[in-house]
């Protein structure tokens, strides 16, 4: 155990050096969110977050970051974060014009009633978002503790509890599975 902090510690101050390296700007040893090209955008003050720059945040840094911690726990929020990005880039894609903020989506589908309808944007909205919560609690749970393996999945299990469990039924709660993943 205490060789695995030794590690863990020098891997830290490798991490710190190379955040730094990142900031004074030496392109050749950027951190990985140095590297990303599409960040998420504050938030405007009227709220309407543009729908194109939201899912190439999304698609662009998140996926990536999923890839980069290897676990196979993350192939099922992947997987679900991917399908809800191509449903919303299908509803935008229909009038990007019209489509232009995730509001505009989401405010034609209360129109036309169709918010609960399979597949619609207002679903897809509203799972990307709890899954990007997921992630982000996650994450920020890890940071709390050392990155070893043993807190890997009590932190799954936490953020899996804090920001999904509540809204998926007994089925997906059974059939997701948290406790066995590494």
């Amino acid at each position: 155990m205490q060789a695995t902090k030794g590690k863990m510690s020098k891997w830290r101050n490798k991490k710190k050096k190379a955040d730094f390296t990142a900031m004074s700007g030496d392109s050749e040893k950027r951190s990985f969110h140095g590297q990303l090209t599409k960040k998420y955008l504050k938030v405007p003050e009227d709220g309407r977050i543009e729908t194109e720059s939201f899912l190439d945040a999304s698609e662009q840094s998140v996926i990536p970051l999923l890839d980069k911690m290897g676990s196979t726990a993350f192939v099922f929020v992947k997987s679900d974060v991917n399908g809800n990005i191509s449903k919303l880039r299908k509803k935008h894609s229909e009038n990007p014009e019209r489509f232009k903020t995730l509001y505009a989506m989401v405010e034609d589908e209360m129109e036309r009633k169709v918010t609960d309808d399979k597949n619609s944007a207002t679903d897809a909205l509203i799972w990307l978002i709890r899954g990007l919560n997921f992630i982000c609690t996650f994450v920020q749970l890890l940071s709390k503790h050392d990155e070893t393996e043993e807190n890997i999945q009590p932190c799954l299990q936490e953020a899996y509890d804090n920001a999904l469990k509540v809204h998926h039924g007994f089925l997906a709660r059974t059939s997701i599975p948290v406790g066995s993943l590494e």
